[in-house]
């Protein structure tokens, strides 16, 4: 557990790239970056918006900071997904120099996160015919394993409606994700659209739907390709699921569809923000142990006034 103070900081960091709104009137006194890096911590910790505020005021008395009320506001009525899924790259480019692209391979998958409160129930098959639920949303993450290192790190996110097609959201992951080497993924991604996104990115090793021949080119070569002892890593994406589930927010807060979105997003950059955090750490914790070792080195070394030579 890091604390709050450092991971405020962080996130302050992390958002001081977001410009401010545009438009007429009067400009905004508190500028975006201060309320993203305020609702990721809000997410990160698991808090409400009040105890937002409270520690904000507490870790920096002085400082200028919005109300609770105005967080509220900001999430629902001014924060975007596009903003969320920059702040996400930006993350994810700064993890980029801290590990070995080489050793990775990636993995495709979705799950959903539902709405778990008293007034709310986890939807359920009605027949043939999904029952709909508000507050549901599909999150899609491009997971990069790195196998020497035992680390899951998010490549890309992309997030839907409680019932969005795993085929819809893998491709557009896919485009946004940067180039890699073998992407595992299973039967719901055996599709047109993510065949053609990975071309040139990766190399599929894609689970493909049973029944007929196959005749398609771009699925032909994923047959030959597919590697099943290889394919069976796939499993480690639930790993990362589970963090999101268990160690973070593990619900959604809201009923409202777009509100469900961005937290489930939320939930996805504060996976990275614990990764970048972990790396972070590690890299000073080595610098410093080396550096103290160049000062034992350098005081044994050093000739001694007091000794006596026989």
């Amino acid at each position: 557990m890091y604390s709050p103070k450092r991971v405020l900081k962080v996130c302050l960091d992390l958002a001081k790239s977001e410009k401010g709104r545009k438009g007429k009137g009067r400009p905004p006194f508190y500028p975006d970056s201060l309320y993203i890096a305020l609702l990721v911590f809000r997410s990160y910790f698991n808090l409400t918006y009040r105890a937002t505020e409270a520690f904000y005021r507490d870790l920096f008395p002085g400082e200028p900071c919005p109300s609770f009320q105005s967080l509220h506001w900001f999430m629902n009525k001014k924060l975007s997904e596009e903003k969320l899924i920059r702040l996400f790259e930006e993350l994810r480019e700064r993890m980029g120099s801290f590990l070995n692209e080489e050793e990775s391979i990636s993995v495709l998958d979705t799950t959903g996160i539902p709405h778990r409160g008293k007034t709310q129930r986890l939807g359920w098959m009605r027949g043939r015919y999904p029952r709909e639920v508000r507050g549901h949303c599909r999150l899609c993450t491009l997971v990069k394993y790195f196998r020497t290192a035992k680390l899951l790190v998010p490549e890309a996110v992309r997030v839907g409606g409680g019932y969005a097609s795993d085929a819809v959201l893998g491709a557009e992951v896919l485009q946004a994700a940067n180039a890699g080497r073998i992407l595992l993924a299973d039967a719901g991604f055996d599709s047109n659209e993510v065949f053609v996104a990975s071309q040139g990115k990766y190399i599929p090793m894609i689970k493909l739907k049973g029944g007929g021949e196959v005749r398609d080119k771009m699925r032909k070569e994923a047959k030959r390709a597919f590697d099943l002892g290889l394919y069976r890593l796939r499993s480690v994406a639930e790993g990362l699921f589970g963090g999101m589930k268990t160690k973070l927010n593990g619900a959604l807060r809201s009923l409202r569809p777009e509100i469900s979105k961005r937290e489930a997003l939320f939930e996805a950059i504060c996976y990275s923000l614990r990764v970048y955090l972990t790396l972070f750490l590690s890299l000073c914790l080595i610098a410093v142990f080396h550096s103290r070792q160049k000062a034992r080195d350098r005081l044994m070394a050093a000739p001694r006034g007091n000794e006596c030579l026989y």
